[in-house]
């Protein structure tokens, strides 16, 4: 098979699985969730550019945030552990086929690195009204992306991690130091840093050993990485099956289910809230809440808290629709001498705890940041009532509808 011709099929066939589990975070809500968010955010980025201090430091947000997009340079290789041994006698005619990786990978990184800048420009404008032109700032940026990926492709093929680590230390200092030349400098001097750190990644690898193809075990090893966070992120959605769910003990805060009943009818609330918080989902949820508690500190406007205190029971309350995929497989909690609707009604008591549980922790949080009292216990009466109507509409009415719940 062509190179090409075999790019093009396992691309395709990535997407195929791919678009199966984005129509689980499409069906989630998730989207429309991220555009109001989006939304909230650039109101009142545009509402704080308007009070924003003159002298604010942007190069502080914009030397290490796109120093680090333009730096880093992941190439998607798409490559198997089988092609070790069904590829390599044809690594000599791999270059169509990394030419397209560098490709692919470059149209989705720059996309990263343009939305990026263009969400500091505004504030960077603000700052220093002779900016240079947006084109010719993005133009250059690009550049150094493409030439940040050439040398992600070079790593592949250095077998030393050493190497490879003196190869990307070098990319992210150049990346690092073109931004804050091309912000508070001129464009002419970040051009020639960018062509000193080029010259400079040219000589370093003339000085490192003679280099194949194609390092197979790094390569594969990269692009598993890479696939596992792709998997990671649809288990937030769904259970990936290419993804074993990890098991956490979490004394902390299994620990709180001693306090359910040892009652035949409390057996399936113990199991699911053992089960829940030594799952991924309970620490997606305590992560969620630890940011929104950081925030809500950090951003004293009333409307950026209001912000906070929507988005964290917005993405906790995902976390609980997953509770009905626990178990389901197992058979032996459907021989047990238990009534099958409380399984139901175990997992909507729980959402209904949780959620309740985090929007007075929020509230308590917000009244502390704020030194008032009336919009938290306006939220606080706000929160309760949504997880009241996710936990007893919503969920239980899905869970009606869920055949495994029949059984």
């Amino acid at each position: 098979m062509e190179t090409r011709t075999l790019w093009s099929k396992r691309l395709g066939g990535f997407w195929k699985e791919a678009s199966m589990y984005w129509s689980y975070v499409l069906r989630s809500g998730f989207h429309s969730f991220l555009l109001l968010a989006l939304l909230a955010g650039l109101i009142g980025y545009a509402r704080w550019l308007r009070t924003a201090p003159a002298d604010f430091p942007v190069a502080w947000i914009a030397v290490p945030l796109l120093g680090w997009l333009i730096g880093r340079g992941p190439v998607r290789t798409l490559l198997h552990s089988p092609d070790r041994v069904f590829l390599l006698p044809a690594e000599a005619a791999l270059r169509p086929y990394l030419d397209r990786a560098l490709r692919y990978s470059f149209a989705w990184q720059a996309l990263g690195t343009l939305a990026a800048l263009a969400a500091l420009w505004p504030l960077y404008a603000h700052t220093h009204p002779a900016a240079p032109p947006l084109p010719l700032v993005a133009a250059l940026f690009l550049v150094c992306k493409w030439a940040s990926l050439l040398a992600g492709l070079q790593e592949l093929r250095l077998s030393r991690a050493r190497d490879r680590r003196l190869l990307r230390g070098l990319a992210y200092t150049a990346a690092a130091a073109v931004v804050y030349a091309a912000l508070e400098r001129q464009a002419a001097v970040a051009g020639l840093i960018a062509l000193a750190a080029v010259a400079a990644g040219w000589l370093l690898l003339r000085r490192m050993e003679r280099m194949a193809v194609l390092n197979w075990e790094h390569a594969i090893g990269r692009e598993r990485a890479q696939l596992a966070r792709h998997y990671t992120f649809f288990s937030w959605f769904t259970d990936v099956e290419q993804l074993p769910p990890p098991v956490r003990p979490r004394v902390w805060l299994a620990g709180w289910t001693r306090r359910i009943p040892f009652r035949a009818d409390r057996t399936y609330a113990y199991l699911f809230a053992m089960t829940f918080a030594r799952s991924e989902a309970a620490g997606i949820l305590v992560r969620t809440t630890i940011v929104g508690l950081v925030f809500l500190f950090l951003f004293p406007s009333p409307l950026w808290q209001t912000g906070v205190f929507v988005v964290v029971l917005a993405l906790s309350a995902m976390q609980y629709a997953s509770l009905d995929q626990l178990h389901r497989y197992v058979f032996w909690p459907k021989l047990y001498p238990v009534d099958p609707g409380l399984r139901s009604e175990a997992i909507v008591r729980i959402a209904w705890t949780g959620l309740l549980v985090q929007t007075v922790v929020l509230a308590a949080a917000w009244a502390l940041a704020a030194g008032v009292w009336t919009a938290p216990l306006a939220a606080l009466a706000a929160g309760a009532a949504f997880a009241a109507l996710y936990s007893f509409a919503y969920l239980r009415k899905k869970l009606k509808q869920h055949p495994l719940l029949q059984l």
